[in-house]
């Protein structure tokens, strides 16, 4: 399971989710000629024998590619969707999932 803001060509905040073929197709654009694209990462791993049996991508096209730390307005208001996406995925591979509220450290 991959999840990472996705380059696709969709209007920004959209929330998309690949399988399996479909997954290294939309990662043939790099944004570095230095980027490592995920399409060769699973070439390599199949070359090796170590492919995942299978790949699901969910990921939000951003707003724009800028460096920074901070989510646009629009991705984040998407954001509980993608992680709802998230959740599905996750359940329907087998795994048992409680909800539980973020904390913050104690600030000293």
């Amino acid at each position: 399971l991959i999840c990472d803001a996705v380059q696709a060509d969709a209007p920004p905040a959209t929330v998309i989710k690949l399988v399996d073929a479909e997954v290294p197709a939309l990662f043939r654009t790099r944004y570095s000629p230095h980027q490592l694209g995920l399409a060769e990462v699973l070439a390599t791993l199949t070359l090796t024998d170590e492919a995942p049996r299978a790949v699901t991508l969910i990921g939000v096209t951003p707003f724009d590619l800028e460096l920074g730390i901070e989510l646009s307005p629009a991705v984040a208001a998407v954001l509980d969707r993608a992680v709802a996406e998230v959740t599905v995925t996750l359940r329907g591979l087998g795994f048992t999932l409680e909800p539980r509220l973020a904390t913050m450290p104690a600030m000293m």
